[in-house]
C-alpha cells in the first residue's frame, strides 16, 4: 500500500528511533481517560453556566431558536428559513446552511418546544470536537498528548459558552472542519476511498455551515501536496475533491442571496449588514493584535496550552525532530503550523468581527491550539521527568493539578471580566421579551425599539432578535435613531399592533425622544412602563378598554 508523505508521529518509520508507538502507555487507562474527559466536560459547563434550564442567551442563539420554532410550526420547509423579525411578510432570510435549527426543530417534535432542547445539538458538537481532538492528537503525536488536548478543549471557556447558551453556527463548523482534516490525514496514510469521500463531505458541510470555514483550504492543500507530491495539481482526484468541498456551499449561498433579494432580510452573509472584514486602520493598530492574542490564549487555547504551543512550535516545528544534522521540520508539527497559520490569516481577514468581541469567530483556533499545546507540554514533561527523575504518580498528580488550575483561571477570567456586560444586556432583553409575551395578544405584530443600532444606517443594520423570540411574536425592528411618528403609523398600517421599547433603552428613549414618547402616550394605550421596558397598544386609544 502506498503511504502518505504526511507521516503521523506514532507511525514507526524504518530508521526512526524517535518514533512513538501507538501502544505507548499514556496517562491513566482507557476507562480512566474517558471518565476524566466526561467529568471535565460536564463540570466546566455547570461551573460557568448554571442556568441550563433557560440557556438561550445572545443574538445568534435567539435567531436560530426562532428559526427552529418556525420550522416546527410552519411545515419544515428546509430551503426557506424564517426569522421572527420579518415584519408582516414570510420572513425568509439569507443565512448559513440551516442544518442546526432544522435538526433542533426535529427535536422539538420529540421533546416539545423548550429552551433546553436548543442546547442538545450544541452539546453534541462539543463532545464531537473533544473526541476528534483526542483522536487527531493521538494520530499526530501520542495518547498522552491526546488526553491533554481533549482536556484543554473540554474546558476552554469559549467552547463551554458556545455549547451551553443555545445554538451557534461555529461549533458545528469547527467540528465538521476538524473531522474532515482528520479523515483526510487518515486517507493520506491509508489510501482508502471511503475515508476520502467522508473527508470531502465533512469539509463541504463545514463550509456550508459557515463560509469562514474556507480557512480549511490551506491545511487541506497541504495534505494533498504531502499525499500526491509535487504533481498534485495534475491529479484529477484533487480537483474533484476541491469541487466536492466547494460546490455545495456555492449552491446554498446563491440560494440564500436570492432569498435576500426577495425579502431584504439577511444575517450579513452576502447581502448587507455590517462588514466583518478587516480595515487598513484596524490592521495597523497594535492594540488589535494584543487584545486578540490575549483572548485567544486565555479563552480558546487557555494559558497552559499556550505555553506548550509556543514551546512545541519552537523546538519541533522550527528546529525539526531534534536530531543532529537534520533540519527538516517534523511532519506533524509542520502540518500543525500550516493549520494554525490558516486560522490566523482568517482572523486577520475577519478582523472587524473579531475586534467587536465576537468570541465565536476565533473558535477555529481551538482544536489546533489544544493539539499543538498538548504536544508541546508532553515534550516539556518528558524532559522534566528525565532531568528530575519524577515518578509516574507524581507526574500524573502534577498534570491534573495544572489542568484544574488552568481551567479555573481561564473560566473565572472569562465569566467575570469579559462576559459580564453581554450577560446583563442579554438577560435584560430576555426579561423584556417575556413580559411582552405575557401582555400582548398571541399572533400580534410588534415594533421593537432599542438603541443598539443607532450608530449605523438601516441598510447596514443587524437585528437584535431577543425580544421577538422570548415574546414569541413576529414583527419589525427599528432603532431609536430611525424611529419617527410617520414610521410608526406606516408600520401600524402594515399590521403592527404594539410598539415595544426594550428595557435597556427605555430611559434613553424618554430622554432623547421625549416628544415621540409623549405623542405615543397620548395616541395609544400604555400597557407597560417600568424597568423592563415600555409597551404601547396602537389599536387601543389612551383610556379605552383593551
Amino acid at each position: 500500500m502506498e503511504r502518505s508523505r504526511l507521516q503521523p508521529r506514532h507511525v514507526r518509520v524504518p530508521g526512526d528511533a524517535n518514533a512513538v508507538h501507538p501502544e505507548s502507555p499514556g496517562l491513566l487507562g482507557a476507562r480512566g481517560r474517558a471518565l476524566l474527559l466526561v467529568v471535565l466536560f460536564i463540570v466546566a459547563r455547570i461551573g460557568l453556566f448554571r442556568n441550563l434550564s433557560s440557556p438561550v442567551l445572545g443574538w445568534r442563539p435567539a435567531d436560530l431558536a426562532g428559526i427552529a420554532v418556525n420550522y416546527y410550526r410552519d411545515g419544515f420547509h428546509f430551503l426557506y428559513p424564517e426569522v421572527l423579525w420579518g415584519g408582516s411578510g414570510p420572513g425568509y432570510v439569507e443565512m448559513e446552511f440551516p442544518a442546526i435549527p432544522f435538526a433542533t426543530a426535529l427535536l422539538f417534535e420529540v421533546f416539545g418546544v423548550h429552551e433546553w432542547v436548543c442546547t442538545l445539538v450544541m452539546l453534541g458538537m462539543g463532545v464531537g470536537i473533544v473526541y476528534v481532538t483526542y483522536r487527531f492528537a493521538a494520530r499526530l503525536f501520542d495518547r498522552r498528548a491526546a488526553l491533554l488536548a481533549a482536556a484543554f478543549a473540554a474546558t476552554a471557556p469559549t467552547l463551554v459558552m458556545l455549547t451551553t447558551t443555545g445554538m451557534w453556527p461555529d461549533p458545528p463548523m469547527v467540528f465538521f472542519g476538524e473531522l474532515g482534516l482528520y479523515l483526510l490525514v487518515r486517507w493520506a496514510d491509508e489510501r482508502r476511498s471511503p475515508l476520502l469521500v467522508a473527508a470531502v463531505a465533512s469539509v463541504a458541510l463545514a463550509t456550508c455551515l459557515k463560509l469562514t470555514a474556507l480557512y480549511l483550504g490551506f491545511p487541506v492543500l497541504a495534505i494533498f501536496v504531502y499525499a500526491e507530491g509535487r504533481s498534485w495539481w495534475r491529479r484529477s482526484r484533487v480537483w474533484a475533491c476541491a469541487a466536492g468541498m466547494l460546490l455545495p456551499a456555492l449552491l446554498w449561498y446563491a440560494h440564500g442571496y436570492r432569498l435576500f433579494l426577495e425579502s431584504h432580510l439577511t444575517f450579513g452573509i452576502l447581502g448587507g449588514g455590517y462588514s466583518k472584514l478587516g480595515s487598513t486602520a484596524l490592521l495597523a493598530n497594535p492594540r488589535f493584535y494584543v487584545k486578540t492574542a490575549a483572548k485567544v490564549f486565555l479563552y480558546d487555547v487557555t494559558p497552559l496550552a499556550t505555553l506548550g504551543l509556543l514551546y512545541g512550535m519552537w523546538v519541533r516545528g522550527a528546529r525539526g525532530p531534534m536530531r543532529r544534522g537534520e533540519r527538516a521540520p517534523d511532519p506533524s508539527w509542520a502540518f500543525c503550523a500550516i493549520w494554525f497559520g490558516s486560522v490566523v490569516l482568517y482572523a486577520l481577514v475577519a478582523a472587524t468581527g473579531v475586534s467587536l468581541g465576537h468570541y465565536h469567530y476565533l473558535l477555529p483556533i481551538l482544536p489546533i491550539g489544544c493539539i499543538a499545546g498538548a504536544a508541546g507540554l508532553v515534550v516539556v514533561a518528558d524532559r522534566s521527568s528525565a532531568r528530575w527523575g519524577l515518578s509516574a504518580a507524581k507526574s500524573l498528580g502534577a498534570v491534573l493539578a495544572a489542568l484544574l488550575a488552568n481551567a479555573v483561571v481561564s473560566g473565572v477570567l472569562f465569566v467575570r471580566v469579559d462576559r459580564a456586560f453581554d450577560d446583563s444586556l442579554w438577560q435584560a432583553q430576555k426579561q423584556t421579551g417575556r413580559r411582552v409575551g405575557e401582555l400582548t395578544k398571541p399572533g400580534s405584530l410588534l415594533v421593537v425599539v432599542d438603541h443598539q443600532m443607532d450608530d449605523v444606517t438601516p441598510e447596514r443594520s443587524m437585528t437584535p432578535p431577543d425580544v421577538f423570540y422570548f415574546a414569541d411574536r413576529h414583527g419589525f425592528y427599528r432603532s431609536m435613531a430611525w424611529l419617527t411618528l410617520p414610521e410608526v403609523e406606516r408600520l401600524h398600517a402594515l399590521g403592527a399592533r404594539y410598539v415595544v421599547v426594550s428595557g435597556i433603552s427605555a430611559d434613553r428613549f424618554k430622554a432623547l425622544h421625549g416628544e415621540l414618547f409623549e405623542q405615543l402616550s397620548r395616541d395609544a394605550k400604555k400597557i407597560m412602563d417600568d424597568r423592563d421596558g415600555v409597551v404601547f397598544d396602537l389599536d387601543v386609544e389612551r383610556g379605552a378598554g383593551s
